[in-house]
């Protein structure tokens, strides 16, 4: 199994490097296939790294499914039931987006864009601490996320996507969504959104509020499984 990591998310604001569990990466399984089918090994212990080293990290295991164009996200959950996942596409084609949400980050507010599907079944890991959404490109995209934090609804985020890609709508990402659709702003009309992910936060609100807590108070709303819960 290749692990590719993101080199810009590797780091502390101070410079200081983050253990792997921290680190987005993108794992790719080796297929073996023949006119009978194929077979792989979709987890083993200790192949993606420290903090990986058996199976005991996850604690739920969720699968969705969702039709053309709809939009799930974005998401995340506080401290103390902050939320790291292991996104796989087992069927169809999915864009995913994470926005690191670390006021600690040195990549705060940065954001980076994934294309997962059912053929060569990589897998995304999102640490916690980022806002995380996808949309579905295909007719039927069934989903399976290995969490390592159980679901919360107490402490759970969500922000409208639409106020994130209002910003970055003449960006690179139009460019590399163009193969989606015509128009970011057709990702997230009413009819592929549901009603929480609608009337979500906005970006800019959300993280200037906890960008806010952390200069003031030196507080985090996530808590990394390598730190402790403040």
């Amino acid at each position: 199994m290749k692990i590719q990591k993101i080199k810009k998310y590797s780091f502390y604001s101070n410079g200081s490097p983050r253990p792997v569990r921290d680190i987005p990466f993108v794992a790719e399984p080796d297929i073996h296939g023949d006119e009978r089918g194929y077979f792989f090994e979709n987890y083993k212990d200790g192949t993606l790294g420290y903090g990986f080293e058996n199976m005991s990290w996850c604690k739920q295991i969720n699968m969705s499914s969702s039709s053309r164009f709809v939009f799930r996200g974005l998401h995340a959950q506080a401290a103390p039931k902050t939320q790291g996942k292991l996104i796989e596409c087992v069927e169809g084609r999915i864009v995913d987006i994470i926005i690191d949400a670390r006021p600690d980050s040195a990549s705060f507010n940065h954001f980076s864009i994934f294309s997962l599907d059912g053929k060569n079944h990589k897998q995304l890991w999102v640490p916690r601490g980022f806002l995380h959404g996808f949309c579905s490109v295909e007719d039927k995209c069934v989903i399976m996320y290995k969490c390592d934090c159980t679901y919360s609804k107490d402490v759970e985020f969500s922000v409208n996507p639409a106020s994130f890609f209002k910003l970055i709508n003449n960006d690179v990402t139009r460019k590399e969504l163009s193969f989606i659709k015509s128009s970011i702003e057709e990702l997230t009309i009413s009819k592929n959104l549901s009603q929480k992910d609608a009337e979500g936060m906005d970006y800019v609100e959300f993280m200037e509020l906890i960008k806010d807590k952390w200069n003031k108070e030196h507080k985090l709303w996530y808590s990394s499984h390598m730190l402790k819960i403040v």
